[in-house]
């Protein structure tokens, strides 16, 4: 059973919408989405067993090789897997991610503890549509910390393109649903819009 939880409950990252102060960093961000024939509950169960022996739903070998790259850099890389195959809460381990946001059916937000030049997360996001349809949003937001981050980031990015649409498309298959529309890529968070937080 997935516990739902209104918000984040872990150290991480919190999105702020239209806020100043102690913040002004760029926000990088990349948002891939996919409409399946199915309901939020029929997705989600594919969507919550991420990591571990289940694996990412496409180019694990990719995957394998940046715990590898971690491990070397000193961090904890794959190894840790996850504490349940099934359940998910606030605070969990997913090999390189920490859970920050579990909402049953409706968003799982990851934050990478790997080691990286910047602060990253990974949300997944379920909306139901009209037609017994729903979509599947998948958001890589990045806060990079200084040239190293931006030489990061942009370094990674020709990657998304087949790395995130193969995921949606491995999720869909997971599921056992059909594709109606996608992956494609849209503005999920708008430039200047968004902003990113320290949590103290």
């Amino acid at each position: 059973m997935h516990r739902k939880i209104p918000g984040r409950q872990s150290k991480g990252m919190i999105f702020v919408t239209g806020a100043t102060g102690d913040i002004g960093e760029r926000l990088f961000n990349d948002s891939r989405r996919i409409i399946l024939e199915a309901q939020p509950e029929e997705i989600w169960p594919a969507v919550a067993s991420i990591g571990g022996e289940v694996g990412y739903y496409y180019a694990d070998w990719l995957w394998k090789i940046r715990g590898l790259i971690d491990q070397l850099c000193g961090g904890v890389g794959l190894s840790r897997g996850r504490r349940s195959a099934t359940e998910l809460y606030p605070g969990d381990t997913i090999d390189f991610w920490r859970v920050a946001t579990v909402n049953e059916f409706d968003v799982l937000t990851l934050s990478a503890v790997m080691k990286l030049p910047g602060k990253a997360d990974l949300t997944f996001r379920l909306q139901k549509l009209e037609n017994g349809q729903s979509e599947l949003q998948l958001t890589a937001c990045f806060l990079p910390r200084g040239l190293a981050g931006l030489l990061y980031w942009y370094a990674v990015m020709p990657f998304h393109h087949f790395v995130f649409n193969g995921m949606l498309r491995g999720i869909a298959k997971a599921a056992g649903k059909k594709i109606c529309r996608g992956p494609e890529k849209f503005s999920g968070l708008a430039p200047g819009e968004e902003t990113l937080r320290k949590n103290s």
